[in-house]
């Protein structure tokens, strides 16, 4: 193929190769200037139905202009042969400078992500989703510039419905729920695709993994993806939390279009360019120091009043004449909030909500060593409520996780188990049942 000529094309050398087809770099002959040529598997324009649906949304993917958007000068067929003749763009695709540098450094990150939403919000604007967004497809310039790559496989929303063997057509890491499992898509799906390469970005790993793509495919539908605090301590809560909205599940929970998302980020990037936010969780904590201040006293307050109380509870069969000794607080920081305290029913432990690690957990602590576990550290967003079954092995506990709802975990941790689905703004109290089956 190298230096065959194809029309008025003449080939100079091989880019790459995937599941989407073959990318050569081309001269055009006639304007001189070098482009990109990606020539099409046959399976996706193997009937002349199919190859007319892509000529028209190729076609539409044309008419984008955006600086952050490659793009396509013409659509070909020649010979059978169905190709693509785009932008030539000299530059690093992002996958290859995740691979190299692990952790990218954060302003870096923020600058590509605002790029990448920027060009997706352009296309979704004029009804094209992209529906293969991943950071192989994605390339970055020398001057940092975002490019989206293959819109020319894009889909036109609301045009004709392809056939069922392409209705996944992705990359199996990548894809939201609903394109994993066949079904409709609309600009949600390119959401949630930029939600993964954002998680890609910070962590140098993908959320979702498996050594087959239906292995993948599982853990897209059921599981969450772990914490990035787990993986570096650099990042603002409010990066997660966007990554946790593009991330959900249900495509309703998700943010609903690329505004919102540019939104948040101009935010983070004004409180880091003011020096604001320096360190996780400032942006937030900032705002409710003074409210924090108060209410931790009031805490420490209760707390103190609770652990007498616990005490003599424990005690008061061994002591005829029980005497306060002494008093101290269980918790004395003002920096975090805490409440919704619950005594063990033998006595020995307190079940209370702290918002220690940047949002509102399930904690148990040990009054007699004082050593205290968080049991939900795997949900970032509110955990509240703890109320101890009868026996004290099990907490019930009100949560926004998977829609809203009371959750039950067992008091040494482990699975969380759903048991009411419900609004969390609708949860007004819990208890147990005597025989604790509800």
């Amino acid at each position: 193929m190298i230096g065959k000529i194809i029309s008025q094309y003449r080939i100079l050398e091989k880019l790459g190769e995937g599941g989407m087809g073959i990318v050569y770099k081309a001269e055009d002959t006639k304007l001189r200037r070098e482009v990109a040529i990606k020539f099409l598997p046959h399976n996706i324009v193997a009937s002349p139905e199919e190859r007319e649906r892509f000529k028209i949304e190729a076609q539409a993917a044309a008419a984008l202009n955006h600086p952050n958007v490659a793009t396509i000068y013409v659509i070909e067929e020649i010979d059978g042969e169905s190709f693509i003749v785009m932008e030539y763009i000299a530059g690093r695709e992002l996958s290859e400078i995740v691979g190299a540098k692990g952790l990218l450094p954060l302003p870096d990150v923020i600058g590509y992500a605002t790029q990448i939403v920027a060009g997706l919000q352009a296309a979704h604007e004029k009804g094209i989703i992209h529906r293969d967004i991943k950071s192989a497809n994605i390339m970055i310039t020398e001057k940092a510039q975002v490019k989206i790559m293959d819109f020319g496989l894009a889909k036109v929303h609301g045009g004709i419905k392809i056939t069922k063997e392409h209705t996944t057509l992705g990359t199996a890491a990548y894809m939201s729920p609903e394109q994993a499992l066949g079904e409709d898509i609309d600009f949600r799906t390119d959401i949630w695709s930029f939600g993964v390469v954002l998680y890609e970005m910070l962590t140098g790993q993908l959320p979702f993994r498996g050594e087959y793509d239906s292995a993948i495919i599982y853990s897209i539908l059921n599981d969450k993806p772990e914490s990035i605090t787990e993986k570096r301590t650099d990042v603002p809560i409010e990066i997660e939390h966007i990554i946790d909205k593009c991330l959900q599940k249900d495509k309703g929970n998700r943010y609903q279009d690329c505004g919102e998302i540019l939104n948040d980020l101009k935010k983070i990037t004004m409180a880091l360019d003011s020096g604001d936010s320096p360190a996780p969780l400032k942006l937030i904590r900032k705002k409710n120091k003074r409210l924090k201040a108060v209410v931790g006293i009031i805490a420490a307050l209760f707390f103190t009043i609770l652990a007498l109380f616990t005490l003599t509870s424990i005690f008061q069969e061994k002591l005829k004449n029980p005497k306060i000794v002494n008093i101290r607080p269980l918790f004395a920081s003002t920096a975090i909030m805490e409440g919704g305290a619950q005594i063990s029913p033998d006595g020995t432990r307190i079940a209370y909500q702290s918002d220690q690690g940047g949002n509102f957990d399930i904690w148990v602590l040990q009054l007699a060593s004082r050593q205290k576990r968080n049991l939900t550290e795997d949900f970032e967003g509110i955990d509240s409520r703890p109320t101890w079954s009868p026996d004290g092995e099990f907490i019930a506990f009100a949560s926004s996780r998977d829609g809203g709802g009371i959750f039950v975990v067992s008091e040494n941790g482990g699975y969380i188990r759903q048991v009411v689905s419900l609004p969390y703004k609708d949860i007004r109290g819990l208890s147990w049942s005597p025989d604790e089956k509800k």
